[in-house]
């Protein structure tokens, strides 16, 4: 899986130290389902019906928390998503673009090999 380091302008204070460097990793099909779950919450329709919803402000905050593998020297560390309430502004906007730039680089991946070995035009003859 790629990695990406983000450099931290403010830090991230565990124990007592601030640490100037985080570690992501692209998002995993585990990563998704286990965001997923933990992003859904049942409303009350109007009317009174029950219905289960999947909130994209908290699966963002999951996927991120996950996508988190190192803070600094602490490796494999799990961070959840209330957490990331510790960053500054500015840090977990950093995080964000950066978890923003892998996403799309996968998906570029991805479309790439959906139209690897696809001609334009089907071969003259055939």
């Amino acid at each position: 899986m790629a990695r990406k380091t983000v450099q931290l302008d403010d830090g991230w204070k565990i124990g007592d130290t601030v640490h100037k460097e985080v570690e992501l990793t692209e998002v995993s099909t585990a990563m998704m389902f286990a965001a997923n779950d933990a992003a859904e919450k049942v409303v009350v329709l109007p009317g009174g019906q029950p219905a289960l919803v999947v909130s994209d402000v908290l699966l963002d905050r999951h996927l991120l928390a996950q996508q988190i593998v190192r803070v600094g020297t602490h490796k494999d560390i799990a961070i959840t998503a209330d957490r990331l309430t510790e960053l500054s502004r500015v840090d977990y906007l950093a995080l964000q673009t950066a978890a923003g730039e892998m996403d799309m680089a996968s998906k570029i991946a991805l479309e790439a090999h959906a139209e690897r070995g696809r001609d334009e035009e089907p071969p003259k003859g055939s």
